[in-house]
């Protein structure tokens, strides 16, 4: 599936939870829709005025999945690392970053990180976090490429008490973003 119009990234908007949620659940194989869905209708981003959900679109395949366009979602917001718990005015997490998976190896990936970037900067946090499987190679590569590095932090969790995953903890500083974007405004 090529890209005869160039995708481009915005923020999500009412109407967009259900494109979402299904990129959501066939990414993630959790059953977490529903999770997802409620996003939104519980004011998930009303919360946190520091929070943002941004969604990459493709014109050309709004008619092919009922799901106006949406290619890929991003959700960003303060740290919730105990760690982070004294300065969570400076340090913003990426909760979530998906693309369907007809959708990677585009540079969709790139283009829909660069504006979590941006929005984690706009906000005023001055760094970030995110957390990404130990045996996502493909995340992890990704990441390191846009500028992530592994900070040696690790966490690890039960799934249903069934088996144990383990995460790592990747940073990267917004500092030179947010000079970027004051630049940029002038």
């Amino acid at each position: 599936m090529g890209c005869a119009v160039d995708p481009f990234v915005r923020s999500a908007r009412l109407g967009d939870e259900t494109a979402i949620g299904m990129i959501h659940v066939r990414r993630s194989r959790k059953h977490t829709r529903t999770a997802c869905l409620g996003a939104f209708s519980t004011g998930w981003m009303g919360r946190n005025p520091r929070r943002g959900v941004v969604v990459v679109v493709d014109e050309s395949s709004r008619h092919q999945d009922g799901g106006e366009g949406i290619v890929g979602f991003a959700m960003f917001g303060p740290s919730r690392d105990a760690d982070a718990e004294d300065d969570q005015r400076h340090i913003g997490e990426v909760d979530a970053v998906y693309l369907r998976r007809e959708w990677t190896s585009k540079g969709l990936g790139r283009l829909l990180m660069n504006a979590v970037v941006t929005g984690l900067a706009q906000f005023g946090y001055e760094e970030a976090t995110l957390w990404v499987l130990d045996t996502n190679a493909r995340a992890r590569r990704f990441y390191e490429g846009v500028g992530w590095a592994a900070d040696g932090s690790v966490k690890e969790d039960s799934i249903r008490g069934r088996f144990t995953i383990c995460e790592l903890r990747y940073w990267r500083s917004l500092v030179e973003t947010s000079i970027r974007a004051e630049i940029d405004s002038l």
